[in-house]
C-alpha cells in the first residue's frame, strides 16, 4: 500500500528488457515494459534469468498488492504487451 501504482494516463515510452533485473529485489522478471518512471508490467518473478519456473510466492500473489507499484501478469501476458504495445501506447491506469 505504501508505493501503489500511479492512477492516471501514460503514454508508454518503451520495451525495456525480455529479462529484467530489479537490483534493488535481486530478482529478474520477464517482458519488462514501462507504463512510467520506475512503474513497469512485467511477469511473475524469478530468482535466476534463464529460469523456467517463477517464484512461487511471486505466482501465489497475483491479483494482490505485492510489488512496488509495478503491475505483476503471468508470464504470457507480459510477453503479449510488450511485442504488441509499441512505445507510445496509451495506458490507463485507474481504481
Amino acid at each position: 500500500k505504501s508505493d501503489p501504482t500511479p492512477l492516471g494516463t501514460y503514454r508508454s515510452t518503451e520495451q525495456i528488457n525480455v529479462w529484467h533485473y530489479f537490483t534493488k529485489f535481486d530478482c529478474w522478471a520477464q517482458y519488462a515494459y514501462r507504463i512510467t518512471g520506475a512503474y513497469y508490467f512485467h511477469s511473475v518473478l524469478f530468482n535466476n534469468k534463464g529460469d523456467s519456473n517463477p517464484t512461487s510466492s511471486s505466482v501465489r500473489n497475483l491479483g494482490r498488492r505485492a510489488s512496488h507499484g509495478c503491475v505483476r501478469l503471468k508470464v504470457a501476458d507480459a510477453k503479449w504487451i510488450y511485442y504488441n504495445c509499441p512505445a507510445g501506447t496509451t495506458v490507463v491506469v485507474r481504481n
